[in-house]
């Protein structure tokens, strides 16, 4: 399919009147013949022509001139498009088509929403060494994004984690007329779904669905996804980095936030003394209590403490071995290496 033949399909208006849109080669640039003001399309629409201009340009060879059909999808697209861009990217620098990759990237900071900040953030970490202007380019946009926001950088990656709509029980629904679909995250955070009123669970998404809900569940799973992975390397890095929290941005960030809460409960954290010394440690409970190894509850009243992930350097022998007895006790599987780290 041809990805100029595409762009020459009619974009529905709000006035459902089709405005062509023919997209003319001027040099070695392009141009619209006809130009377009945002408020002038409805939103839904552009964003499904946004997606299959996407795929459009995917499935072909991809070429540098062909690179304006990113810019369009950056403009009109929504967070449908986040996880298919941040894969062409991928598949770009694997081929050495780097350019493409950097122009990815770049559709990316046209959406601004809070996903396709969060999929800049592991780009510019993905590529901080190898394709380094790609990961360049994700940073940059992360520094616009975060001074319009007013915050430095590591606050604004702790306010774009989505909370993928789950609710206490850490579970999304996702309900039509006649039925209803759960779908939440196991021990080993993959998804598992399940139709209502039935025991079985299913690692994959059920063949019936509804045709228009098939695709919001689709979207759902591919953003959970990528928050998964997202978030296990941002919390890692912030363990190695000994990043720390005051008391109440850790607890509105790690306790009441409904997804990255099933991180929390995985890992030991800290109470930091000003100075940076270990006071003492705990993990998060389900019920959003907190506990030491032995069960002895935490109430974080130290209005000076700092809050951070332990490092097993950290803790004594004991300490390690209490929390190695009480991980596999409780059944616990960490979302990477912490207490075993070397």
């Amino acid at each position: 399919q041809s990805v100029q033949h595409l762009v020459q399909s009619p974009v529905p208006t709000h006035d459902h009147d089709a405005v062509d849109v023919v997209v003319e080669p001027r040099g070695p640039r392009r141009r619209v013949s006809r130009g377009l003001r945002p408020e002038q399309l409805d939103p839904v629409s552009a964003a499904e022509f946004a997606m299959r201009l996407l795929e459009a340009f995917m499935s072909s060879e991809m070429k540098p001139h062909d690179r304006w059909a990113l810019a369009l999808v950056g403009q009109l697209g929504d967070d449908r498009v986040v996880s298919p861009l941040a894969a062409c990217v991928d598949q770009c620098c694997k081929d050495g088509s780097r350019k493409i990759a950097e122009h990815a990237v770049r559709a990316l900071t046209f959406i601004e929403t809070d996903r396709a900040l969060m999929m800049l953030s592991e780009l510019e970490v993905r590529y901080r060494y190898k394709f380094r202007k790609v990961g360049q380019e994700a940073g940059a946009a992360l520094k616009r994004a975060a001074r319009k926001r007013g915050v430095g950088r590591d606050r604004l990656a702790d306010l774009i984690v989505p909370d993928l709509g789950l609710d206490d029980a850490g579970v999304r629904r996702f309900e039509w007329e006649d039925g209803a679909l759960l779908g939440w995250l196991n021990a080993e955070l993959k998804l598992r779904w399940r139709r209502d009123g039935e025991d079985r669970e299913l690692s994959r998404i059920p063949g019936k669905l509804p045709a228009g809900l098939r695709a919001v569940v689709q979207d759902w799973a591919a953003e959970a996804k990528d928050t998964v992975a997202v978030q296990n390397r941002r919390l890692e890095e912030a363990l190695a980095k000994q990043r720390h929290w005051r008391v109440d941005h850790w607890r509105g960030l790690f306790v009441d936030h409904r997804f990255l809460r099933l991180l929390a409960e995985r890992l030991v954290w800290g109470v930091y003394d000003p100075e940076g010394g270990l006071m003492r440690t705990f993990r998060v409970y389900p019920n959003s209590l907190l506990a030491d190894a032995a069960g002895e509850l935490e109430e974080l009243d130290d209005t000076e403490a700092r809050i951070r992930l332990v490092h097993p350097l950290d803790l004594t022998a004991e300490s390690i071995t209490a929390w190695r007895a009480h991980f596999a006790r409780m059944e616990i599987i960490p979302p990477f290496a912490q207490i075993e780290r070397t």
